[in-house]
């Protein structure tokens, strides 16, 4: 008996021995393919060394990633084209595993690998940004990676702020975290990001934001380019000025998504709003849902790379409108917009509209239009429809939703007036139907334009509108084709159907 449990000890230490060293070598295999797999066009992640050791191994590594051009514009131009950040990383080895997480709690990791460090910004140095503060702080790193090729990082900075003393700005970053999951082939990345809190100031306007959310699952596609979906969430955002609190606009979310196919793009993106209160106003419910089909991606990869070229921008300026438009033409051809929905509770009722854009295919001939863009602009069609609730001129609409004012962090700012808001939208409201831009149907006003073939109809009537031609004289008022015929409503509330 005694001789067994030696026998059954000496196994276990064995085992205890050998296992880590497996684990090691599995782990390490799949770091290494997770981190040559990371090559995209905004982010590239390369491994500098890598030492495999028998309970951990430690590995040094390079990530570029390129600044997004809404930043470059945001800052005006004062980011680099990309920032460099290296790192020295330890994985300890399972089948046991512990390491201190994020929150410096230590974390016992089964049948895994566990993975700790920094990064710190390499280049450009951080010393040259001087309105910057933070950049040179140390992203922390923690996250496991599994023996089925799927990895879990996170990363998370303190924050950091832009100062801009002669305009008095200020932009402040709170604490970020981001969370990223690898698939097995790194087919499939998705994670989050959090943003603790945004700031924005000038001498004479403030912008706040509670935490801000981005989730993320997208597949990377052959030429850089990418498909998958995004949301964002932000549940409140306070605009103020003279340190009062002057509109308030609660619940946003973002929903986008992105569908390849041969080369061209479906995008579709949903903006919702719970309340946005300011001023005389206050709306409810607001939400837009917009489609593109058909976009070429290509299209818009070379003209993106025509405009941030510095040898283009110094090329005469008529070749430079050919090469543009050029480009602009093929990006147009065949796609179509479409606003599927556009809706708002208001004061006065439920504002409705919903629309749709498609270029033609091919760009047609057309010895009047000299212009490559409006020639195809001139074969294209489009349609807008808007509904607004019918109000008498004196009636006054009781609210459909009845909501506290903005919240003020501040001193005070004063509640958006009901009577004011209801009184200005049906003034508006009943303007527009006396003019016939919108005309009445059933218990609603409702207004429909459509364009075909260089013209536009507002209500069975046409516009005074023509696309910019060197040979084709005004359009004079005439007769709406059959197919686009509706009645027209009268103009004074007293012959109103």
């Amino acid at each position: 008996m005694r001789k067994f449990l030696y026998s059954l000890l000496a196994v276990v230490i064995v085992v205890i021995l050998v296992l880590p060293f497996l684990v090691g070598r599995l782990v390490s295999s799949e770091f290494k393919a997770q981190v040559a797999a990371m090559h995209y066009k905004s982010v590239r992640v390369k491994l500098l060394s890598f030492h495999s050791g028998w309970f951990s191994s430690s590995a040094r590594i390079e990530i570029d990633r390129r600044v997004p051009g809404v930043l470059k514009r945001l800052f005006k131009d004062q980011m680099p084209q990309r920032f460099v950040y290296r790192g020295t990383l330890k994985i300890a080895h399972g089948p046991v595993a512990m390491a201190s997480n994020l929150k410096n709690h230590r974390e016992l990791v089964w049948g895994r690998g566990v993975i700790t460090g920094n990064l710190k910004l390499m280049m450009p140095q951080a010393s040259v940004f001087s309105r910057f503060q933070g950049l040179n702080e140390v992203t922390r790193v923690f996250g496991v990676v599994g023996l089925n090729g799927v990895t879990h990082l996170t990363f998370a900075h303190p924050g950091l702020k832009y100062m801009n003393a002669e305009q008095g700005e200020l932009v402040t970053f709170g604490k970020i975290r981001s969370h990223v999951t690898l698939g097995a082939t790194s087919s499939l990345i998705k994670g989050s990001t959090r943003l603790a809190s945004l700031k924005i100031s000038s001498k004479t306007w403030q912008v706040a934001t509670s935490p801000i959310r981005i989730d993320f699952q997208f597949t990377p596609k052959s030429g850089n380019q990418w498909a998958g979906k995004q949301v964002v969430t932000i549940q409140q955002i306070l605009f103020g000025h003279a340190g009062k609190t002057r509109a308030t606009l609660t619940d946003f979310q973002l929903k986008a998504s992105n569908h390849l196919v041969d080369g061209f793009a479906n995008l579709s993106q949903m903006i919702t709003i719970g309340q946005l209160a300011g001023g005389h106003f206050y709306f409810d419910h607001f939400k837009m849902q917009i489609g593109v089909k058909h976009f070429n991606m290509a299209a818009r990869a070379k003209l993106l790379q025509l405009v941030r070229n510095k040898q283009y921008k110094a090329l005469p300026e008529a070749v430079r409108k050919q090469k543009t438009m050029h480009w602009l033409v093929e990006l147009l051809k065949g796609s179509s917009y479409q606003l599927k929905t556009l809706q708002v509770h208001s004061s006065v009722g439920l504002l409705q509209a919903d629309g749709s854009l498609q270029f033609a295919k091919t760009l047609p001939s057309n010895d009047k239009i000299q212009d490559p863009v409006m020639r195809l602009a001139h074969a294209s069609t489009a349609a807008l429809n808007v509904s607004l609730p019918y109000l008498a001129p004196q009636a006054k609409a009781t609210p459909l939703v009845t909501m506290p004012g903005p919240v003020v962090p501040k001193g005070s700012a004063s509640v958006p007036s009901k009577d004011a808001e209801t009184t200005m939208l049906t003034t508006l409201i009943h303007a527009a139907y006396q003019k016939g831009y919108v005309v009445k149907q059933g218990d609603r006003l409702v207004a429909h334009m459509k364009y075909q073939l260089g013209k536009a109809y507002l209500n069975n009537q046409l516009l005074p509108f023509v696309l910019p031609s060197k040979a084709k004289p005004p359009v004079k008022q005439q007769a709406a084709p059959a197919a686009l015929a509706q009645p027209i409503a009268p103009k004074d509330e007293q012959s109103a159907p």
